[in-house]
């Protein structure tokens, strides 16, 4: 049965792939492969998260900051890519999307923060 619905996938792509960008998109952005990608990505963040802790040597530190600095990204591209693929309406209609902009942009934000911080500090 997996061998159907991969065919399935590949025509429903083929049928897309060059055709309008948002179709494509919306294609990506209900594919499996985004989901387990992001769903992977939010895992890796929680326990990267839960790791954090006072004092910590600070080669852990740097590995969970690379992390985070990860994640956040993924987490970028996951909202073009539905921003994209479903539009700007249907997207801050649903409310985990909401969520997850605000997430992404505290993110953001917390990643140039840091950034200015370690500039400042090696000045």
């Amino acid at each position: 049965m997996s061998a159907k619905v991969s065919e399935i996938d590949e025509k429903y792509a083929k049928k897309y792939i060059g055709s309008d960008p948002q179709k494509f998109f919306h294609y990506i952005c209900s594919s499996k492969a985004f989901f387990i990608v992001v769903t992977l990505s939010i895992i890796l963040n929680t326990v990267a998260m839960s790791m954090d802790r006072y004092p910590i040597d600070e080669k852990e530190n740097q590995v969970l900051e690379e992390i985070n600095s990860i994640t956040t990204w993924v987490f970028v591209g996951e909202l073009i890519i539905k921003v994209l693929g479903l539009g700007v309406k249907a997207y801050v209609s649903d409310s985990m999307n909401q969520f997850d902009a605000i997430v992404v942009i505290i993110s953001i934000v917390e990643i140039i923060l840091q950034n200015s911080q370690n500039n400042d500090s090696e000045n």
